[in-house]
């Protein structure tokens, strides 16, 4: 049996397991499957935020996304958002150590070793996790193990579709919602913000300069120090004065929930001279804008991606985060709606990696040509390796206690999304550098 049939096989037989477990850890690689766990208990869907329903867009001075009432009792930073949640990539060195090796002609990844690889060094380090590896744009292997939600607290085995938040990975997905919006419009993403700022925002020095392209890339000058992406943080942003031309980047997640409203007033679900009643204004504009993003992205992204919508409200199937390989005591990060952008998305591996692979290729949501400008100009991605194979790109997360996640534009039409519901051991290794050793350790 060649290997390319292998690991068809093994993908299958995993997806078969899969939809017999019940709270089980799973491999779709040839580690060895634990025994069954008892049946998950039902655990009800999270309710939605109190108050009449959210009108559906778009908005005006004469229509409103809700009633006054809603309006006023909005929160613009509720409590499970407070704090510096974003985290970085585990400092520990990786759990895969890099072997030299010399290629003499570009080598190609086999997924079968590093499928085993990188199984090999997680299973007994994290809580669980789910890996998938896409092809051409279909799943080539995956592998699953151990708990989304302890024995204690559901029983919840992981999946390739089990969804978690992605953290910082909703940047990437923001820019890629922006994109499309951008060239949907005929808008560059070298254009300057200014026309598209809210009329009623006080605006400091150069910030009406600043492009899109330097939000996506963190090179606006704001220099917001935690992970705040509130509606007042935008504002308070916006306010102040920025260097004309910044020399460095600065990390902060307010550039991208700023692109939520950007692509609001782009888009015309929301006008810049918009004006509600003075007292509840920013909240209207708050929740307004938040229902663009959600709009767009679930019908211009993920529908075309064959994904289903999805909400920053966790579900009752949503993994818990864990603090420990042995911890049964989750952490549920909550609804993150008033962060959507830089954080707040809530999907799957599978889902991720589908995302990736119809931007990437097939012209569902953009041109090949714009995806790979957007793709190698870095928007909405943190950095990129150079490999025997080719260059690959990555974007992570890594948010509270831990939901961790990474995806990857790897090379050879190949995309990798990993997520993991804990530290990676007690030395909390980099997730990142124990991803990239094992593709590095599999290209033959």
């Amino acid at each position: 049996m060649s290997r390319k049939t292998l690991v068809s096989c093994r993908h299958r037989f995993a997806r078969t397991l899969a939809t017999l477990a019940l709270g089980t850890s799973v491999v779709a690689s040839s580690a060895t499957a634990a025994p069954m766990a008892a049946k998950p208990a039902s655990i009800p869907t999270a309710a939605p935020a109190a108050g009449p329903a959210i009108v559906a867009g778009p908005y005006s001075a004469v229509k409103a996304p809700v009633p006054v009432a809603r309006a006023r009792a909005h929160q613009f930073r509720p409590s499970n958002t407070l704090g510096d949640l974003e985290m970085d990539d585990g400092n520990g060195a990786p759990l895969v150590a890099k072997k030299p090796k010399v290629h003499v002609a570009t080598p190609k990844l086999d997924i079968a070793l590093f499928s085993d690889t990188l199984h090999a060094a997680l299973k007994d380090n994290v809580r669980g996790y789910s890996m998938v590896v896409r092809k051409d744009g279909v799943l080539a292997s995956h592998v699953i193990w151990e708990y989304a939600k302890s024995p204690t607290e559901g029983n919840k085995g992981w999946t390739i579709d089990t969804r978690m938040h992605v953290a910082s990975v909703s940047k990437l997905l923001t820019a890629i919602t922006i994109v499309d919006l951008l060239d949907e419009q005929g808008i560059s993403v070298d254009a300057k913000i200014g026309p598209y700022l809210p009329d009623y925002w006080t605006v400091g020095n150069n910030v009406a300069d600043i492009t899109f392209r330097e939000l996506m890339r963190h090179l606006s000058g704001f220099a917001s120090d935690d992970s705040d992406g509130s509606f007042p943080a935008m504002k308070r942003e916006v306010a102040r004065n920025v260097p004309k031309q910044p020399e460095d980047s600065h990390y902060a997640n307010v550039n991208f929930s700023m692109l939520r409203v950007l692509g609001a007033t782009v888009s015309g679900w929301v006008p810049p001279e918009t004006l509600w009643d003075s007292e509840i204004n920013d909240a209207m504009w708050d929740i307004a804008t938040t229902q663009w993003l959600l709009s767009r992205t679930n019908s211009k992204v993920l529908a075309p991606s064959g994904v289903t919508a999805m909400s920053p409200i966790p579900a009752g199937d949503s993994a818990y985060a864990y603090e420990s390989r042995t911890d049964n005591t989750g952490w549920n990060s909550g609804d993150v709606s008033t962060q959507l952008g830089g954080v707040g998305y809530r999907l799957s591996p599978n889902e991720v990696a589908k995302v990736l692979g119809t931007f990437r290729r097939g012209g569902k949501i953009v041109s090949e040509t714009v995806a790979k400008s957007a793709i190698e100009g870095h928007l909405g991605i943190n950095g990129s390796i150079d490999t025997p194979a080719g260059k690959a790109y990555y974007r992570k997360g890594k948010w509270g206690n831990a939901e961790q996640s990474v995806a990857y534009y790897m090379p050879g039409n190949i995309e990798v999304v990993l997520f993991v519901n804990s530290p990676i051991g007690t030395q909390d290794a980099t997730m990142r550098g124990t991803v990239e050793n094992a593709y590095l350790n599999s290209l033959k």
